[in-house]
């Protein structure tokens, strides 16, 4: 065999070698760019999973509780009114059981709420509601139900009317603030959500061309 021949033969072994070099370093690149891509979903998913359950855990729970205590607040008032045009003494003491019954609930509800928070604007308005809620149970305490029991119709509506009122709205007020901020992380997180699904949607698609 001649040098050219030798020489001609070792370049295109050299070649080949090269080529296959070549592949080998591509695949490992494709791989690993694969291997982010699939780290990347993994995340997108983690995150989408933690945004659906903030939006469930946080913001819609903390939403029904407000809706839950908007209600039974408002039953709490009924019961107060039938208290004062009550004229037995056994509707006096169903509305009474009926009143004490409610109180228990709202003042659970409001501990309850209380857990959900984790912002500092929360916390303010919610201390403010628990205290005009502290007012108006203390204002409609004791001596409200005294007029009522006596028939005193007149001083027991000027309270229910009056500072009971004012207190009451209060207490609404700072839970309706506190609605409004709910339904804005609620949003926040919802969209959120749906920009980690879109993220996670496209890298499985860039996932399959790439395994096509």
């Amino acid at each position: 065999m001649s040098g050219d021949t030798k020489m001609k033969k070792l370049m295109a072994k050299m070649k080949n070698y090269g080529i296959k070099k070549k592949l080998s370093v591509m695949t490992r690149v494709m791989i690993a760019f694969m291997l982010v891509l699939g780290l990347g979903a993994m995340f997108g998913a983690w995150e989408l999973n933690h945004q659906t359950k903030v939006l469930h855990d946080d913001w819609i729970y903390a939403n029904n509780i407000i809706a839950e205590l908007d209600y039974k607040t408002a039953e709490l008032r009924m019961e107060q009114y039938a208290h004062v045009i009550s004229t037995t003494a056994s509707e006096l003491k169903e509305h009474e059981a009926n009143i004490a019954a409610i109180t228990e609930e709202v003042n659970a509800l409001i501990t309850e709420y209380e857990a959900t928070i984790d912002t500092e604007i929360d916390r303010q308005y919610f201390e403010a509601a628990k205290a005009a809620w502290a007012t108006y149970l203390n204002v409609t305490g004791e001596e409200f139900y005294a007029h009522s029991r006596y028939m005193e119709l007149e001083e027991a509506n000027a309270i229910m009317l009056g500072e009971a009122y004012e207190a009451f709205a209060d207490f609404q007020e700072n839970f309706d603030i506190l609605l409004e901020f709910n339904h804005a992380g609620a949003e926040e997180a919802s969209n959120y959500a749906t920009q980690m699904y879109i993220f996670v949607v496209v890298i499985v698609i860039v996932l399959v061309v790439l395994a096509v």
